[in-house]
Parts: C-alpha cells; structure tokens; sequence
C-alpha cells in the first residue's frame, strides 16, 4: 500500500523568476548597457515577452498547482530617470500582482535583483556610500506604492553572487575585480537594506521585509579541510547575514552549490553542470536557525 505525503495547509509551493530574465525590452539597464558597449554580458532583447504575457505565464503556474510566485521589479522601469518615477509602470506591476492574487497566490516581491539603472550605474552603483540614499528611496517608493498587493517583500536577491560576479571574479558589470572593493559594496547593500528596514518598522509596521541569501553547504573530511570549511562558510554564507540580524523579518534560502573542500565533485550532475545535493538543503537551513527568523526555500 503506497504511503502518501501531503505538504501542510499554509505551505507556500510555487516558482520564481527576476525581471530582466523574463520581462524583454529593457534597455536602460546596466545589463543592456554594457552589453551594447563590450558584448561582455548578454542583452535580454524579447526574453520571454512576460512582461505581456505575464497571464499566459501563470496560467501554467496555476495548471502546476502553485500557490506562491516569487518575483521583482524592475528598478529601470520604475525609476528610468533619477528621482523621475514611472506611474504608468508602477500601475502595470500593480496588475501583474492583482492577478496573482485573484489566483489566490501568495506574491513575493524582489525590490532588486541584480540590475540597475544606468542613471545609478554611472554613478558609481553600491561602491559610494553616498549612493545609499538612492537605494533607499527607490525601495520606500516600491513598499509605498506596493504594500497592499504583496505578502512580503526582499530589498536584495543574493547579495554575495552580485558582489562576488561584479567585484571579486568580475564577470558582470562593472567588471571588477578587488577584494576591497568587493569588501566595500557588500557593506554598502547591507546598510541600505538596515535603512529600508528601519524605515519600514517606523512607516510600514505590517509590512514583512526579507534578505535572499545564496549560502553554499562546505564539507571537510579531516582536521584542516574542516577549519577551511568553517571559515569559508563565514566568509560566504554568514558575513552578510551578520551585517543584517535583528533587521529581517525572513530569510529566503537560494541553495544551489555543495563545496567538499579538497574533493572534486563526483556528481550526479544537472544541465549546468551542476552536482545534485539535495541533502545540502536540510543542513543549510539547520544552520540559519541561528538567526530566529522565519526561513523560506526560495530557489534551489
């Protein structure tokens, strides 16, 4: 006789997707910027036309059975020029959420995830601690205009990947590659997440504001791999989270990687190459019990 395994009535089950990824024709991006100008990142062009056929598009969530859908705003279309925002696209993200909700979908809303404004990226991003002012801003402006649409809200997707591609390995924009620097910006997006939170508390008490962190499960197998382990699970998993508790009110864990140090990964691996851990999950999310707050899986 087959056992059957039914999720908990409140479990939220759904997908996620980021706007630049999905939306197509964003152009004033950093992104669509840099790849005009040094081909080095790919430009989005139509993507999958979400933002059109954003209904079509949950429409298959809805056939998948989800309950919850993970997504973000875009910062370009919302604020195209510096202190100049954009009603009419503010009006179509209300529409965009509206429909989820009419679905009876619980909707998670990314402020940023990744991309910016060229108006913000050519004035030097996150790496001027001046240019907080206008991360904090463009996020009172999307908790204001949207905190009767959406169930939560995270101010940032994956801080170390951001830090990590654009400052340490230098892969995406601005290409850079400085630990210091890399040191710098992380610090930065913490303190502009603190400031929304803050904020928040004081104007928008109701409103649940999260992190998304990318945490990396790191084994060792003797006395040395194992101290190597540790302090690279600090360096990676923990320093940002530090830089942020007592002011999130989740944690939304993206697990994708599992690092045995010394080991090359024997597999089984996904179409990106990839290993397949799923046992990574249970230990990442034991380990940010520590920070006592609520904790979502929110990609994997």
């Amino acid at each position: 006789m087959k056992t059957q395994h039914l999720f908990p009535d409140n479990f939220l089950w759904g997908s996620a997707t980021a706007s630049y990824q999905v939306e197509g024709g964003m152009d004033n991006c950093d992104w669509a910027l840099e790849a005009r100008r040094t081909n080095k990142v790919p430009s989005c062009g139509p993507a999958c036309e979400h933002y059109s056929r954003y209904k079509q598009d949950f429409d298959i969530a809805e056939s998948m059975h989800h309950n919850a859908h993970r997504l973000s705003v875009e910062w370009a279309r919302i604020e195209p020029e510096e202190g100049k925002f954009d009603e009419k696209a503010i009006e179509h993200y209300r529409e965009v959420f509206a429909d989820l909700r009419a679905r009876n979908m619980h909707v998670s809303l990314t402020i940023w995830h990744f991309t910016l404004p060229i108006w913000f990226y050519e004035k030097g991003g996150f790496e001027k601690e001046a240019n907080i002012f206008y991360f904090v801003r463009y996020a009172q402006k999307v908790i204001d205009s949207f905190a009767n649409d959406v169930d939560d809200f995270t101010t940032i997707n994956e801080p170390m990947v951001y830090t990590s591609n654009g400052y340490l390995r230098g892969p995406w924009p601005p290409f850079k590659k400085t630990l210091l620097l890399h040191i710098k910006v992380l610090r930065n997006i913490a303190e502009a997440h603190n400031m929304v939170y803050d904020w928040k508390q004081n104007t928008h008490p109701e409103v649940v504001l999260g992190v998304v962190k990318d945490n990396i499960y790191f084994e060792g197998k003797n006395i040395v791999t194992k101290q190597i382990a540790r302090f690279t699970a600090w360096f990676w998993n923990d320093r940002f989270l530090n830089m942020v508790k007592g002011k999130t009110d989740f944690i939304g864990l993206n697990y994708y990687f599992h690092k045995v140090i010394g080991q090359k990964s024997k597999g089984p691996f996904n179409d990106m190459g990839w290993e397949i851990y799923p046992e990574g999950i249970y230990h990442m999310l034991v380990d940010l019990k520590k920070y006592n707050v609520r904790l979502y899986l929110t990609e994997n």
